[in-house]
C-alpha cells in the first residue's frame, strides 16, 4: 500500500485562500461530468488554521490525522487544546469541517475551533477527486456502465455514500444514488451517545444529496 505524502503548511486565517474548495462546489450537481475526470490522490497537505497549543495526547491524534491521507479532512479542537474531533476521507472539505465541528461540540459540550484541514497537495487540473475508500465502487461503476449511460454519486457529511451506475437517464441514476446513500447512512449511524446523534440530525450531517452525475 502506497503511503501518502503529506505537506504541512501554515494558515492562521479563514480566508478563501486558506480553506480549499471541493471540486464540484461551483457547478450544478445535475450537470453531467465526463467520467474520465474522476480521480484519486496519493499526495495530501495539511493546512493549520490555529496556533492553539495541543495537549500531548491531542498532538498524537493530530499526527494521525496528518497521516490519514485521502481527501478531504478537518480537525477541530477546544480552545485549551485538550479535546478534539477530526473527520477525513470526505467528498469535500466543507463536509469534513461540518462533521468534525458538530461531533466535537456535541461530545465535549463546549465550543470548538478549526485547527487544521486536509486536502490535495496540488490543485487538480479540472479533475474531480473522490475519497480513496470509494475506489472499488467507482471502478465497478466504470466497468459495468455502458457507453452513454449515467453514473451518480450521493453522499452526506457523515461520510456515507451511494453509487448508482448504468442508468439510461440521469434522473433515475440520482434517485438510486440517494437511496443507496440513505441505506449506508442507516448502517453507519449507530452511535452510543444520544446527544451526538441528535446534534448531527439537527445540523443535517446525515442528509444525503447528490455529489455528482457522470457520463
Amino acid at each position: 500500500m502506497k503511503l501518502n505524502a503529506v505537506f504541512l503548511v501554515i494558515c492562521t486565517s479563514l480566508s478563501a485562500a486558506c480553506v480549499p474548495n471541493s471540486q464540484l462546489a461551483e457547478r450544478s450537481v445535475t450537470t453531467p461530468v465526463n467520467k474520465q475526470l474522476v480521480g484519486f490522490t496519493n499526495e495530501t497537505k495539511v493546512t493549520l488554521h490555529s496556533e492553539i497549543k495541543l495537549a500531548r495526547d491531542v498532538q498524537a491524534e493530530f499526527n494521525g490525522f496528518r497521516e490519514t491521507g485521502g481527501v478531504y479532512g478537518a480537525m477541530f479542537v477546544t480552545e485549551n487544546g485538550r479535546a478534539f474531533s477530526w473527520r477525513s476521507r470526505r467528498f469535500s472539505v466543507e463536509d469534513a469541517m461540518a462533521a468534525a465541528q458538530v461531533d466535537c461540540e456535541a461530545f465535549i459540550q463546549r465550543a470548538c475551533v478549526l485547527y487544521a484541514t486536509l486536502g490535495p497537495a496540488a490543485e487538480p487540473d479540472g479533475e474531480v477527486l473522490i475519497p480513496d475508500q470509494n475506489r472499488d465502487n467507482w471502478q465497478k461503476a466504470i466497468r459495468e456502465t455502458q457507453p452513454g449511460n449515467y453514473i451518480a454519486i450521493a453522499t452526506n457529511k457523515a461520510g456515507a455514500s451511494g453509487f448508482a451506475w448504468d442508468f439510461g437517464n440521469a434522473s433515475d441514476a440520482r434517485i438510486a444514488a440517494i437511496e443507496t446513500c440513505e441505506r449506508d447512512t442507516t448502517a453507519r449511524s449507530e452511535e452510543s451517545i444520544v446527544r451526538v446523534v441528535s446534534a448531527n440530525e439537527t445540523a443535517g450531517i446525515y442528509e444525503c444529496r447528490i455529489f455528482g452525475t457522470f457520463r
